[in-house]
């Protein structure tokens, strides 16, 4: 079976082909999550992060101006969801450290 161009495939997922979209989702999966797992360690918030990236590049998609590959948009995508993760993630401290004098500290 023969891969179908970028362009190709970009057209069918704006045209609302489902199943080009899934065949997108495919494609670039590895690098989704490849990138995601440089920086997240936890399965399960990799899988949340994924799940977002490709809503994102689901909404995103007529905005796609092509002036580079769909890889390279993607990856932009996924590297400003890692950013935004990141920044919106608590500090993770024990309770012990926050105890002082018997009471905890906030």
């Amino acid at each position: 079976m023969t891969q179908v161009s970028e362009a190709e495939l970009i057209a069918r997922c704006l045209d609302g082909s489902d199943s080009a979209f899934a065949e997108l989702v495919d494609r670039y999966k590895n690098l989704v999550y490849g990138t995601i797992s440089q920086v997240v360690s936890d399965r399960a918030k990799i899988d949340d992060l994924a799940q977002e990236v490709f809503l994102k590049v689901h909404c995103a998609l007529p905005s796609f101006r092509g002036d580079a590959k769909l890889s390279t948009w993607i990856f932009r995508i996924v590297r400003n969801v890692c950013v935004d993760a990141r920044a919106n993630a608590l500090p993770m401290t024990s309770l012990d450290e926050r105890r002082q004098g018997g009471q905890l500290k906030w």
